[in-house]
């Protein structure tokens, strides 16, 4: 390669990164405009020669609507030409066309529908038929003096950190989440399968290793003593509004969630219980807990 070359091929790649860049905040832009702080979610989208269709539904319709099915909640957001006019007949649906700088159809210089999936997960509710969650919970926390609790939590989020940090340099890569319960956390791996959920449940162990390690190292006031669940199961991931825009981070709720806390309450201190749960392997066959 000569140098004129290199040179080129530097220019074409900071141009496509303009143009994404420049089309994801075009489209951010406007579906946070048709969100309305949460009151429409993000149904479905269609590319066209200009741009995309956002198709629209008032966040309490599509809730109702996801007790009778999860066609609208589940999955990629993309759809087909036919899907798409089939979900506009839903009462209260309503579309927004949105031009772009470059097509989502095929082109040298097209913008990855990846991307706007990933944009519109955002504004959106979704739900995941399996993921493994894990729930961490301090003991007595509500007895302990703010000094104690702030140390307590500090020590937990560092084991759960650390947890991940030697996964990641061993090569088990986890895009892990997680959300407070006010005295722990819960903690999922946003990607999904047979392998994301044995890595995390690798997290909550050596997690748990890094708690007993600092117990040890700290007094027991500044470390905090453990109950742990885990199980697997079905949940809705969706983002909270903070300030006027969705939080760059999702919560969940559903089945597994509610699992993990009615399990928690039998879990004594120092003890890690795993709910009862199956769920589909790889090979097609179902991972059972109980055996």
């Amino acid at each position: 390669m000569n140098v004129q070359t290199h040179i080129t091929a530097e220019e074409t790649a900071d141009a496509r990164r303009e143009r994404l860049r420049v089309a994801t905040q075009q489209i951010d832009k406007s579906i946070n405009t048709i969100w309305e702080l949460g009151r429409n979610s993000v149904i479905g989208w269609r590319a066209d020669a200009d741009g995309i269709e956002v198709l629209t539904l008032s966040t309490t319709q599509l809730l109702q609507l996801c007790k009778s099915t999860d066609e609208y909640n589940s999955g990629t957001r993309q759809m087909d030409n036919r899907r798409y006019m089939e979900a506009l007949t839903l009462p209260g649906a309503k579309s927004t066309h949105i031009t772009l700088p470059n097509p989502v159809i095929n082109s040298a210089s097209m913008i990855p529908p990846s991307l706007v999936n990933s944009i519109i997960a955002r504004y959106a509710v979704t739900k995941t038929d399996h993921r493994a969650v894990g729930l961490f919970d301090i003991v007595g926390f509500s007895k302990r003096d703010p000094i104690e609790q702030v140390a307590n939590l500090s020590s937990l989020e560092y084991s759960i950190n650390i947890a991940h940090k030697r996964l990641n340099d061993i090569g088990i890569r986890l895009n892990l989440a997680r959300s407070s319960t006010g005295d722990g956390f819960y903690v999922w791996n946003r990607d999904t399968g047979v392998d994301a959920d044995l890595a995390l449940y690798l997290l909550v162990m050596l997690a748990l290793a890094d708690n007993a390690s600092a117990r040890q190292q700290y007094s027991a006031n500044m470390a905090p003593q453990l109950r742990v669940c885990f199980s697997v199961g079905s949940h809705y991931s969706y983002n909270q509004v903070e300030g006027l825009n969705p939080r760059g981070y999702d919560y969940i709720v559903g089945e597994v969630t509610i699992s993990l806390a009615r399990t928690m309450d039998r879990c004594m201190p120092g003890q890690i219980l795993i709910g009862e749960f199956d769920r589909p392997a790889a090979c097609g066959k179902k991972l059972n807990s109980s055996k």
